[in-house]
Protein backbone atom coordinates (compact mmCIF):
# COMPACT_ATOMS: atom_id res chain seq x y z
CA UNK A 1 0.00 0.00 0.00
CA UNK A 2 1.72 3.66 -1.32
CA UNK A 3 1.53 5.98 1.10
CA UNK A 4 -1.18 8.80 0.48
CA UNK A 5 -2.96 11.84 1.85
CA UNK A 6 -6.51 11.20 2.60
CA UNK A 7 -9.24 12.87 4.83
CA UNK A 8 -8.17 10.78 7.77
CA UNK A 9 -4.95 11.41 7.62
CA UNK A 10 -5.00 14.77 6.76
CA UNK A 11 -4.17 16.34 10.20
CA UNK A 12 -1.44 13.67 11.27
CA UNK A 13 -0.02 13.96 8.13
CA UNK A 14 -0.02 17.95 8.74
CA UNK A 15 1.68 17.39 11.97
CA UNK A 16 4.56 15.23 11.00
CA UNK A 17 5.12 11.53 8.86
CA UNK A 18 7.74 9.33 10.38
CA UNK A 19 11.09 8.68 8.03
CA UNK A 20 10.17 4.92 7.99
CA UNK A 21 6.82 5.22 6.66
CA UNK A 22 7.93 6.78 3.04
CA UNK A 23 8.04 4.34 0.25
CA UNK A 24 11.51 3.74 -1.36
CA UNK A 25 10.92 6.42 -4.28
CA UNK A 26 9.64 9.37 -2.20
CA UNK A 27 12.96 8.92 -0.10
CA UNK A 28 15.04 8.86 -3.22
CA UNK A 29 13.50 12.38 -4.38
CA UNK A 30 13.89 13.78 -0.66
CA UNK A 31 17.32 12.43 -0.67
CA UNK A 32 18.17 13.85 -3.77
CA UNK A 33 15.95 17.45 -3.32
CA UNK A 34 18.49 18.10 0.08
CA UNK A 35 21.64 16.87 -1.61
CA UNK A 36 20.63 19.86 -3.83
CA UNK A 37 20.05 21.98 -1.38
CA UNK A 38 16.17 22.38 -1.73
CA UNK A 39 14.12 22.01 1.77
CA UNK A 40 10.95 22.09 -0.09
CA UNK A 41 9.37 19.21 -2.34
CA UNK A 42 6.45 18.50 -4.62
CA UNK A 43 4.81 14.91 -4.34
CA UNK A 44 1.01 14.70 -5.59
CA UNK A 45 0.49 11.80 -3.66
CA UNK A 46 1.15 13.79 -0.47
CA UNK A 47 0.06 17.30 -1.64
CA UNK A 48 -3.08 16.43 -2.75
CA UNK A 49 -6.12 15.11 -0.55
CA UNK A 50 -6.56 11.59 -2.91
CA UNK A 51 -10.19 11.15 -1.65
CA UNK A 52 -11.30 14.35 -1.61
CA UNK A 53 -12.84 15.54 -4.83
CA UNK A 54 -12.99 19.21 -4.62
CA UNK A 55 -9.23 19.45 -3.64
CA UNK A 56 -8.14 17.41 -6.34
CA UNK A 57 -10.30 19.58 -8.77
CA UNK A 58 -8.67 22.80 -7.20
CA UNK A 59 -4.98 21.13 -7.35
CA UNK A 60 -5.20 19.78 -10.45
CA UNK A 61 -6.45 23.13 -12.03
CA UNK A 62 -3.16 24.67 -10.57
CA UNK A 63 -0.69 21.68 -12.54
CA UNK A 64 0.86 24.35 -14.68
CA UNK A 65 1.72 26.91 -12.49
CA UNK A 66 2.77 24.15 -9.98
CA UNK A 67 5.08 22.11 -12.67
CA UNK A 68 6.29 25.62 -14.56
CA UNK A 69 7.94 27.07 -11.44
CA UNK A 70 9.28 24.27 -9.53
CA UNK A 71 13.05 24.25 -9.99
CA UNK A 72 13.16 21.00 -11.72
CA UNK A 73 10.97 17.76 -11.42
CA UNK A 74 12.33 14.31 -10.54
CA UNK A 75 11.06 11.53 -13.20
CA UNK A 76 11.19 7.89 -11.67
CA UNK A 77 11.45 7.08 -15.35
CA UNK A 78 12.38 3.01 -14.41
CA UNK A 79 10.08 2.57 -11.33
CA UNK A 80 7.07 0.73 -11.92
CA UNK A 81 5.68 1.95 -8.50
CA UNK A 82 6.39 3.82 -5.02
CA UNK A 83 8.46 0.72 -3.86
CA UNK A 84 10.75 0.52 -6.93
CA UNK A 85 13.11 3.43 -6.06
CA UNK A 86 14.26 6.35 -8.09
CA UNK A 87 17.97 4.77 -9.18
CA UNK A 88 18.52 1.77 -11.06
CA UNK A 89 20.90 -1.01 -10.05
CA UNK A 90 21.55 -1.76 -13.95
CA UNK A 91 23.12 1.19 -14.51
CA UNK A 92 25.36 1.35 -17.45
CA UNK A 93 29.18 1.78 -16.39
CA UNK A 94 31.92 1.93 -17.83
CA UNK A 95 34.74 -0.34 -19.01
CA UNK A 96 38.75 -0.32 -18.32
CA UNK A 97 40.86 -0.80 -21.53
CA UNK A 98 43.59 -2.91 -21.11
CA UNK A 99 45.51 -0.44 -23.29
CA UNK A 100 47.28 2.65 -22.21
CA UNK A 101 48.34 5.74 -24.35
CA UNK A 102 51.86 6.28 -23.63
CA UNK A 103 51.12 10.41 -24.31
CA UNK A 104 48.95 10.15 -20.98
CA UNK A 105 51.68 8.26 -18.51
CA UNK A 106 49.67 6.10 -15.78
CA UNK A 107 46.48 7.56 -16.94
CA UNK A 108 43.63 4.72 -17.03
CA UNK A 109 40.98 5.27 -19.82
CA UNK A 110 37.23 3.67 -19.49
CA UNK A 111 34.85 3.74 -22.26
CA UNK A 112 30.56 2.98 -21.68
CA UNK A 113 28.12 2.11 -24.31
CA UNK A 114 25.66 4.63 -25.31
CA UNK A 115 22.89 4.59 -23.72
CA UNK A 116 20.72 4.08 -26.78
CA UNK A 117 17.23 2.54 -25.20
CA UNK A 118 16.92 5.27 -23.40
CA UNK A 119 17.50 7.70 -25.84
CA UNK A 120 14.98 5.75 -27.74
CA UNK A 121 12.58 5.92 -24.94
CA UNK A 122 12.70 9.38 -24.19
CA UNK A 123 14.17 11.22 -26.99
CA UNK A 124 13.33 9.54 -30.84
CA UNK A 125 9.88 11.10 -32.35
CA UNK A 126 8.73 7.98 -33.88
CA UNK A 127 5.74 6.68 -32.46
CA UNK A 128 5.99 4.33 -29.91
CA UNK A 129 3.34 4.63 -27.88
CA UNK A 130 0.80 2.92 -29.50
CA UNK A 131 3.47 -0.46 -28.44
CA UNK A 132 3.79 -0.72 -24.76
CA UNK A 133 5.98 -3.76 -25.13
CA UNK A 134 8.82 -1.17 -26.16
CA UNK A 135 8.89 0.71 -23.22
CA UNK A 136 8.79 -2.11 -20.03
CA UNK A 137 12.03 -0.62 -18.87
CA UNK A 138 10.42 2.88 -18.74
CA UNK A 139 6.98 2.01 -17.20
CA UNK A 140 6.23 5.92 -16.37
CA UNK A 141 6.39 6.76 -20.04
CA UNK A 142 3.37 4.88 -20.48
CA UNK A 143 0.97 6.34 -17.42
CA UNK A 144 -1.42 9.11 -18.33
CA UNK A 145 -0.80 11.30 -15.22
CA UNK A 146 2.85 11.56 -15.59
CA UNK A 147 2.07 12.64 -19.40
CA UNK A 148 1.42 16.35 -18.41
CA UNK A 149 3.90 16.27 -15.68
CA UNK A 150 6.57 16.26 -18.38
CA UNK A 151 4.85 18.58 -20.59
CA UNK A 152 4.62 21.41 -18.45
CA UNK A 153 7.51 21.32 -16.43
CA UNK A 154 10.91 23.44 -17.98
CA UNK A 155 13.42 21.17 -16.47
CA UNK A 156 13.67 17.66 -15.59
CA UNK A 157 15.71 14.26 -14.27
CA UNK A 158 15.14 11.48 -15.75
CA UNK A 159 15.94 8.27 -13.89
CA UNK A 160 16.25 5.99 -16.18
CA UNK A 161 17.44 2.18 -16.14
CA UNK A 162 20.87 2.53 -17.43
CA UNK A 163 21.37 6.61 -16.65
CA UNK A 164 19.97 9.80 -15.80
CA UNK A 165 18.64 12.11 -18.23
CA UNK A 166 18.35 15.51 -17.74
CA UNK A 167 15.72 17.62 -19.88
CA UNK A 168 14.84 21.63 -20.32
CA UNK A 169 13.49 23.63 -23.10
CA UNK A 170 17.21 24.41 -24.44
CA UNK A 171 18.62 21.06 -24.35
CA UNK A 172 18.83 17.35 -23.28
CA UNK A 173 22.10 15.92 -21.69
CA UNK A 174 22.41 12.45 -20.42
CA UNK A 175 25.55 10.29 -19.07
CA UNK A 176 26.76 8.86 -21.85
CA UNK A 177 26.83 12.03 -24.07
CA UNK A 178 25.77 10.66 -27.06
CA UNK A 179 22.21 11.41 -26.50
CA UNK A 180 20.21 13.75 -29.47
CA UNK A 181 16.45 15.02 -30.08
CA UNK A 182 15.35 13.40 -33.36
CA UNK A 183 12.24 14.10 -34.93
CA UNK A 184 10.46 12.10 -37.92
CA UNK A 185 7.58 12.03 -40.21
CA UNK A 186 5.58 10.29 -37.85
CA UNK A 187 6.28 12.78 -35.02
CA UNK A 188 8.02 14.66 -32.86
CA UNK A 189 9.52 13.96 -29.76
CA UNK A 190 8.28 15.56 -26.86
CA UNK A 191 11.01 17.96 -25.58
CA UNK A 192 11.08 19.48 -29.85
CA UNK A 193 7.26 19.93 -28.94
CA UNK A 194 7.93 21.58 -26.46
CA UNK A 195 10.66 23.90 -27.53
CA UNK A 196 7.96 25.08 -29.73
CA UNK A 197 5.49 25.49 -28.14
CA UNK A 198 7.57 27.57 -25.43
CA UNK A 199 8.79 29.47 -28.65
CA UNK A 200 5.55 30.36 -29.69
CA UNK A 201 4.44 31.71 -26.28
CA UNK A 202 7.55 34.30 -26.08
CA UNK A 203 6.97 35.91 -29.45
CA UNK A 204 3.45 35.90 -28.45
CA UNK A 205 2.86 35.85 -32.58
CA UNK A 206 0.69 34.67 -35.22
CA UNK A 207 3.20 34.98 -38.05
CA UNK A 208 3.57 30.90 -37.93
CA UNK A 209 -0.18 29.97 -37.41
CA UNK A 210 -0.37 28.50 -40.91
CA UNK A 211 3.24 26.69 -41.47
CA UNK A 212 4.01 23.36 -39.87
CA UNK A 213 4.45 24.66 -36.04
CA UNK A 214 0.90 25.97 -35.73
CA UNK A 215 -0.06 25.32 -32.21
CA UNK A 216 -2.81 23.60 -33.71
CA UNK A 217 -0.56 20.63 -35.15
CA UNK A 218 1.51 20.84 -31.94
CA UNK A 219 -1.20 20.12 -30.00
CA UNK A 220 -2.45 17.11 -32.71
CA UNK A 221 0.65 15.82 -32.02
CA UNK A 222 0.62 15.88 -28.31
CA UNK A 223 -2.80 13.96 -28.48
CA UNK A 224 -1.12 11.46 -30.49
CA UNK A 225 1.28 10.17 -27.23
CA UNK A 226 -0.84 11.37 -24.47
CA UNK A 227 -4.24 9.26 -25.50
CA UNK A 228 -2.35 6.33 -25.85
CA UNK A 229 -1.10 6.43 -22.16
CA UNK A 230 -2.96 4.18 -19.59
CA UNK A 231 -5.26 5.52 -17.15
CA UNK A 232 -6.13 3.47 -13.59
CA UNK A 233 -9.71 5.32 -14.15
CA UNK A 234 -9.92 6.46 -17.73
CA UNK A 235 -12.54 8.61 -17.08
CA UNK A 236 -9.37 11.32 -16.11
CA UNK A 237 -8.32 11.01 -19.42
CA UNK A 238 -9.49 14.65 -20.01
CA UNK A 239 -8.71 15.76 -16.06
CA UNK A 240 -5.25 15.24 -16.81
CA UNK A 241 -5.16 16.96 -19.86
CA UNK A 242 -6.15 20.19 -18.17
CA UNK A 243 -2.89 21.82 -17.31
CA UNK A 244 -1.36 21.72 -20.86
CA UNK A 245 -5.08 22.77 -22.31
CA UNK A 246 -3.89 25.71 -20.21
CA UNK A 247 -1.35 26.63 -21.52
CA UNK A 248 -2.76 26.38 -25.04
CA UNK A 249 -5.21 28.82 -23.94
CA UNK A 250 -2.81 31.49 -24.27
CA UNK A 251 -2.92 30.76 -28.09
CA UNK A 252 -6.11 32.32 -30.25
CA UNK A 253 -7.60 28.59 -30.70
CA UNK A 254 -10.91 29.34 -29.41
CA UNK A 255 -12.93 27.65 -26.34
CA UNK A 256 -12.06 24.43 -24.97
CA UNK A 257 -14.31 21.62 -25.67
CA UNK A 258 -13.83 18.42 -24.23
CA UNK A 259 -10.20 18.02 -25.86
CA UNK A 260 -10.96 20.14 -28.75
CA UNK A 261 -10.39 24.09 -29.74
CA UNK A 262 -13.52 26.15 -30.76
CA UNK A 263 -11.70 27.49 -34.04
CA UNK A 264 -10.61 25.09 -36.69
CA UNK A 265 -12.98 22.57 -35.41
CA UNK A 266 -13.54 20.81 -39.05
CA UNK A 267 -10.17 19.38 -39.09
CA UNK A 268 -9.85 18.29 -35.79
CA UNK A 269 -13.01 16.39 -36.41
CA UNK A 270 -10.97 14.25 -38.56
CA UNK A 271 -9.22 12.44 -35.96
CA UNK A 272 -9.19 8.18 -36.51
CA UNK A 273 -8.63 5.57 -33.91
CA UNK A 274 -5.25 3.52 -34.64
CA UNK A 275 -3.28 0.84 -33.62
CA UNK A 276 -4.52 -3.07 -33.05
CA UNK A 277 -5.83 -3.14 -29.96
CA UNK A 278 -9.25 -4.39 -30.21
CA UNK A 279 -10.94 -3.66 -26.62
CA UNK A 280 -12.01 -0.19 -27.42
CA UNK A 281 -14.62 1.44 -24.93
CA UNK A 282 -16.82 4.44 -25.78
CA UNK A 283 -16.74 7.08 -22.10
CA UNK A 284 -19.72 9.13 -21.42
CA UNK A 285 -18.41 11.87 -23.43
CA UNK A 286 -19.32 13.76 -26.75
CA UNK A 287 -18.88 11.22 -29.08
CA UNK A 288 -16.96 13.66 -31.73
CA UNK A 289 -14.39 13.93 -28.87
CA UNK A 290 -11.10 12.08 -29.44
CA UNK A 291 -11.47 11.58 -25.47
CA UNK A 292 -14.41 9.68 -25.62
CA UNK A 293 -12.34 6.51 -27.23
CA UNK A 294 -9.78 4.66 -24.87
CA UNK A 295 -7.66 4.19 -27.67
CA UNK A 296 -4.80 6.32 -29.66
CA UNK A 297 -5.72 8.99 -31.81
CA UNK A 298 -4.31 10.32 -34.92
CA UNK A 299 -4.43 13.55 -37.11
CA UNK A 300 -2.89 13.52 -40.13
CA UNK A 301 -0.58 16.38 -40.68
CA UNK A 302 -1.89 18.14 -44.48
CA UNK A 303 -3.80 20.27 -43.26
CA UNK A 304 -0.92 22.24 -41.80
CA UNK A 305 1.15 21.99 -45.35
CA UNK A 306 1.91 25.21 -47.19
CA UNK A 307 0.23 23.88 -49.98
CA UNK A 308 -2.84 23.11 -48.31
CA UNK A 309 -6.06 24.55 -50.15
CA UNK A 310 -9.44 23.79 -48.70
CA UNK A 311 -12.21 23.66 -50.95
CA UNK A 312 -14.96 23.08 -48.75
CA UNK A 313 -15.06 22.58 -45.23
CA UNK A 314 -18.32 22.13 -42.77
CA UNK A 315 -20.59 25.28 -41.17
CA UNK A 316 -20.34 25.06 -37.37
CA UNK A 317 -23.79 26.33 -36.69
CA UNK A 318 -23.23 25.77 -32.37
CA UNK A 319 -20.88 24.98 -30.08
CA UNK A 320 -21.35 22.58 -27.20
CA UNK A 321 -22.86 25.71 -24.48
CA UNK A 322 -21.63 23.73 -21.67
CA UNK A 323 -17.53 21.79 -21.78
CA UNK A 324 -18.51 19.88 -18.50
CA UNK A 325 -18.31 16.16 -18.60
CA UNK A 326 -21.80 16.81 -16.38
CA UNK A 327 -23.70 19.13 -18.92
CA UNK A 328 -26.89 17.62 -20.64
CA UNK A 329 -27.39 16.50 -24.03
CA UNK A 330 -28.21 19.43 -25.71
CA UNK A 331 -24.84 21.09 -24.10
CA UNK A 332 -22.87 18.99 -25.15
CA UNK A 333 -23.88 18.52 -28.67
CA UNK A 334 -22.12 19.91 -31.91
CA UNK A 335 -24.38 21.21 -34.92
CA UNK A 336 -23.39 21.17 -37.98
CA UNK A 337 -23.87 21.97 -41.36
CA UNK A 338 -23.16 20.63 -44.65
CA UNK A 339 -23.33 17.97 -47.60
CA UNK A 340 -25.18 14.64 -46.52
CA UNK A 341 -25.56 11.49 -48.08
CA UNK A 342 -27.21 8.41 -46.92
CA UNK A 343 -25.12 5.16 -46.53
CA UNK A 344 -25.17 1.41 -45.11
CA UNK A 345 -22.57 -0.70 -43.22
CA UNK A 346 -21.13 -3.10 -44.89
CA UNK A 347 -19.15 -6.35 -42.76
CA UNK A 348 -16.89 -8.12 -44.22
CA UNK A 349 -14.87 -11.06 -42.83
CA UNK A 350 -11.16 -10.64 -43.73
CA UNK A 351 -9.43 -13.19 -45.77
CA UNK A 352 -7.01 -16.07 -44.26
CA UNK A 353 -7.64 -14.29 -40.54
CA UNK A 354 -9.54 -16.36 -37.73
CA UNK A 355 -13.26 -16.04 -37.00
CA UNK A 356 -12.39 -14.64 -33.92
CA UNK A 357 -10.34 -11.27 -35.72
CA UNK A 358 -12.44 -8.11 -36.22
CA UNK A 359 -14.54 -7.61 -39.59
CA UNK A 360 -13.44 -5.01 -41.89
CA UNK A 361 -16.22 -1.71 -41.89
CA UNK A 362 -17.14 -0.58 -45.22
CA UNK A 363 -19.68 2.15 -45.68
CA UNK A 364 -22.08 1.49 -49.02
CA UNK A 365 -22.98 4.79 -50.93
CA UNK A 366 -24.70 4.62 -53.59
CA UNK A 367 -23.63 1.11 -54.79
CA UNK A 368 -19.57 1.69 -54.08
CA UNK A 369 -18.02 0.61 -50.95
CA UNK A 370 -15.40 2.89 -49.00
CA UNK A 371 -13.07 2.09 -46.18
CA UNK A 372 -14.26 3.17 -42.34
CA UNK A 373 -12.09 4.00 -39.96
CA UNK A 374 -14.64 2.37 -37.30
CA UNK A 375 -14.06 4.21 -33.86
CA UNK A 376 -14.97 0.56 -32.22
CA UNK A 377 -14.10 -2.12 -33.59
CA UNK A 378 -17.02 -4.60 -35.00
CA UNK A 379 -16.66 -8.60 -33.74
CA UNK A 380 -19.02 -11.72 -35.24
CA UNK A 381 -22.21 -11.44 -33.25
CA UNK A 382 -22.21 -14.29 -30.07
CA UNK A 383 -18.03 -13.89 -29.79
CA UNK A 384 -16.63 -13.01 -26.18
CA UNK A 385 -15.89 -9.31 -27.88
CA UNK A 386 -18.85 -9.15 -29.08
CA UNK A 387 -20.66 -9.72 -25.90
CA UNK A 388 -18.65 -7.04 -24.17
CA UNK A 389 -19.51 -4.27 -26.30
CA UNK A 390 -21.62 -1.51 -25.08
CA UNK A 391 -24.99 -2.71 -27.08
CA UNK A 392 -25.52 0.79 -28.99
CA UNK A 393 -22.01 0.37 -30.03
CA UNK A 394 -22.55 -2.76 -32.19
CA UNK A 395 -22.93 -2.37 -35.86
CA UNK A 396 -25.22 -4.96 -38.31
CA UNK A 397 -24.83 -5.65 -41.76
CA UNK A 398 -26.92 -3.04 -43.98
CA UNK A 399 -27.45 -0.42 -40.87
CA UNK A 400 -28.83 2.72 -42.23
CA UNK A 401 -25.62 5.41 -41.28
CA UNK A 402 -25.29 9.03 -43.03
CA UNK A 403 -22.31 10.63 -43.70
CA UNK A 404 -21.33 14.09 -43.47
CA UNK A 405 -18.50 16.19 -45.76
CA UNK A 406 -15.81 17.31 -43.31
CA UNK A 407 -13.44 18.57 -45.74
CA UNK A 408 -12.57 18.34 -49.26
CA UNK A 409 -9.25 20.05 -50.34
CA UNK A 410 -6.02 19.37 -52.58
CA UNK A 411 -2.58 19.30 -51.10
CA UNK A 412 1.18 17.99 -52.27
CA UNK A 413 1.79 14.65 -50.83
CA UNK A 414 5.78 13.57 -50.70
CA UNK A 415 5.14 10.32 -50.32
CA UNK A 416 7.78 8.29 -52.33
CA UNK A 417 8.62 8.03 -55.34
CA UNK A 418 7.80 11.77 -56.11
CA UNK A 419 5.77 14.66 -55.44
CA UNK A 420 2.57 14.43 -56.34
CA UNK A 421 -0.99 16.36 -55.73
CA UNK A 422 -3.77 14.74 -53.58
CA UNK A 423 -7.64 15.70 -53.87
CA UNK A 424 -8.99 14.37 -50.58
CA UNK A 425 -12.37 14.04 -48.86
CA UNK A 426 -13.08 13.40 -45.54
CA UNK A 427 -17.13 12.22 -43.94
CA UNK A 428 -17.96 11.74 -41.13
CA UNK A 429 -19.98 8.87 -40.79
CA UNK A 430 -22.95 9.25 -38.06
CA UNK A 431 -25.78 6.92 -36.84
CA UNK A 432 -29.34 8.17 -35.40
CA UNK A 433 -29.60 7.97 -31.72
CA UNK A 434 -31.55 5.46 -30.04
CA UNK A 435 -32.10 7.31 -27.53
CA UNK A 436 -32.89 11.08 -28.79
CA UNK A 437 -34.64 11.92 -32.36
CA UNK A 438 -33.22 13.66 -34.76
CA UNK A 439 -29.62 13.05 -32.75
CA UNK A 440 -26.79 11.80 -33.86
CA UNK A 441 -23.72 9.89 -32.45
CA UNK A 442 -20.36 8.92 -34.46
CA UNK A 443 -19.05 5.71 -36.05
CA UNK A 444 -16.68 6.69 -37.65
CA UNK A 445 -14.73 8.59 -40.64
CA UNK A 446 -13.95 7.72 -44.23
CA UNK A 447 -11.21 9.13 -46.54
CA UNK A 448 -10.96 9.55 -50.16
CA UNK A 449 -7.36 9.90 -51.49
CA UNK A 450 -7.31 10.46 -55.41
CA UNK A 451 -4.17 11.65 -57.22
CA UNK A 452 -4.37 14.23 -59.69
CA UNK A 453 -2.54 14.68 -62.82
CA UNK A 454 -0.14 18.19 -62.77
CA UNK A 455 -2.23 21.48 -63.91
CA UNK A 456 -5.49 19.72 -63.91
CA UNK A 457 -8.01 20.17 -60.86
CA UNK A 458 -11.17 18.55 -61.26
CA UNK A 459 -13.69 16.19 -58.91
CA UNK A 460 -11.92 12.73 -59.19
CA UNK A 461 -14.84 10.61 -60.85
CA UNK A 462 -14.66 8.19 -57.88
CA UNK A 463 -15.94 11.10 -55.65
CA UNK A 464 -18.29 12.62 -58.52
CA UNK A 465 -20.47 9.09 -57.75
CA UNK A 466 -20.70 10.64 -53.84
CA UNK A 467 -21.08 14.39 -54.83
CA UNK A 468 -24.25 13.67 -56.62
CA UNK A 469 -26.11 12.23 -53.82
CA UNK A 470 -25.28 14.32 -51.68
CA UNK A 471 -27.41 17.18 -49.98
CA UNK A 472 -26.73 20.30 -47.55
CA UNK A 473 -27.95 19.07 -43.96
CA UNK A 474 -28.36 20.32 -40.36
CA UNK A 475 -27.08 17.52 -37.92
CA UNK A 476 -27.07 17.69 -34.50
CA UNK A 477 -23.99 15.19 -33.12
CA UNK A 478 -23.95 14.28 -29.39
Amino acid sequence: MSLVTTKCNLSSHAAGIPWDKFPRTMKDAMHLALELGMRFIWIDALCIVQDDTNDWKEQASQFGRIYENALFTVSATASRDAHSGCFSSQHNGGYQLNNRLSSMGEVDIYVRQACEETHDALFDGEDKYGDPGELTRFPILLRGWTFQERMLSWRMLHCGPEELAWECIDKVECECSCVRVCQSDRGRAIPETKRIIEDHLRKASSETRAMRNHPLRQWGTILGDYSSRQFTYPRDRLVALEGIAQRFKRFDMGSYLYGLWGKNIPIQLEWAIVGEDGTRTRLDLPTWSWASICGQCHYETYPFSSDYEALNLCEVVKLPTDPSAEGDISSRSLILASRVVDAKIHLRRPRFLDDDDPFQVKIKINGHLFKLSEDICQWREGSAEWEDMQADERLAEGQAVVCMELSTCTYVSTVPPSPHLMYTQTWLVLRQSSQEEGVYQRVGAIRINETLERGRIEVPARIQRIDHQAEKRTLQIK
